[in-house]
């Protein structure tokens, strides 16, 4: 009696995979493997299309070191230095900073404290909004694949974890950009927003997450403090209390946190006392967005800013001052102080 079409059907399954092995002919895989052979030489083809269409740059541009490359304006860290963790690109030269750091807007008190003041309506509002979801989604997932040792890998013994050479001369007072607003306790234990402290005061501001870092900005400063405060304005010819030092401990981590606060008796030994209350312990509201804008690229290196009476930030330096950088520091500080004489006696200042 011949069997039924279900029973063939079922007798097939229960077959091992190597006896049906027939299904798949020689003649098959020749067709696939023609098939992808010809998807790929397609693919190459438009490569090569699309990079012909892309317009030749001059061999002075194309012969650039990297000893001679210049941050862009704008650009995330990511995006000059998206190579920097390969052990051939640590050793390179780091570039050399040609456009303003910070925000287009100056700093109010309160912004970048951490703490959420959103009334329950807007906290409602943001929680139905499908785009502030993406946006969250995608700093969670950068967050995520960030190598927990990538400002280690983009750290060089030849530059001590520079990550740009200093400009020689100040940024423009039209095109500068704004220091943010951050909040921190001050050594009197009481908590200070960045910003009043700025106002109408030519600022170093010194920023740092260790004590090597520390080491690093004060590098910058030390000629700076290692006089009176009246002494050091009065050097550079300005009024008493025009030119300060502040100094920004950005400390995220919760134990290390209580290790500073255990540590401020030994810190006060260390720092003037009047300078107290404008050496700031930040423990949040440093963001990413924070970190890239100002040019805090490097959790590990210090960062040293001189910003003008408006929070603008004329120049910055990183790691330790090579070369001339110090003195650019030092002939910034007077060239702004020249500006504010300026400015009190009613004459027009360019840029």
């Amino acid at each position: 009696m011949p069997l039924q079409t279900p029973t063939i059907h079922r007798t097939l399954r229960a077959l091992p995979s190597a006896s049906r092995a027939f299904h798949t002919t020689p003649s098959t895989l020749f067709l696939n493997k023609l098939v992808n052979k010809k998807k790929a030489a397609a693919a190459a083809a438009a490569k090569a299309a699309a990079k012909a269409k892309e317009p030749e740059l001059p061999a002075s541009i194309t012969k650039t070191t990297a000893a001679h490359k210049n941050i862009p304006a704008p650009g995330s860290f990511d995006d000059v230095f998206r190579d920097k963790t390969a052990k051939e690109d640590r050793n390179a030269p780091p570039p050399t900073l040609i456009r303003p750091l910070g925000f287009p807007n100056p700093p109010r008190a309160g912004e970048n404290s951490g703490i959420d003041t959103r009334s329950l309506k807007e906290r409602r509002d943001d929680f139905h909004d499908y785009e502030k979801h993406l946006k969250k989604r995608q700093q969670l997932e950068k967050r995520l694949f960030t190598p927990y040792f990538r400002d280690y890998m983009r750290m060089s013994a030849s530059f001590r974890g520079k990550s740009f050479f200093s400009p020689t001369r100040l940024f423009k007072r039209d095109s500068a950009l704004f220091f943010p607003n951050l909040v921190g306790q001050s050594l009197l234990g009481t908590y200070h927003d960045l910003a009043p402290l700025l106002s109408n005061k030519i600022s170093i501001i010194c920023v740092f997450s260790s004590r090597w870092a520390e080491s690093q900005v004060q590098a910058f400063a030390r000629d700076i403090d290692s006089v009176s405060e009246f002494e050091t304005a009065r050097e550079f010819g300005a009024d008493l209390g025009e030119v300060q030092r502040v100094d920004v401990n950005i400390e995220e981590n919760v134990l290390k946190r209580w290790v500073i606060k255990m540590s401020v008796p030994g810190i006060k030994r260390v720092v003037p006392e009047h300078r107290w209350g404008r050496y700031l312990v930040v423990s949040q509201g440093v963001s990413d967005e924070v970190r890239e804008n100002t040019g805090l690229w490097n959790s590990k290196v210090g960062y040293t800013f001189l910003v003008d009476g408006e929070a603008r930030i004329r120049w910055a330096g990183s790691g330790e001052p090579v070369g001339e950088e110090k003195e650019a520091l030092l002939g910034g500080i007077r060239r702004l102080v020249a500006e504010r004489r300026a400015m009190r006696e009613g004459k027009v200042i360019d840029g």
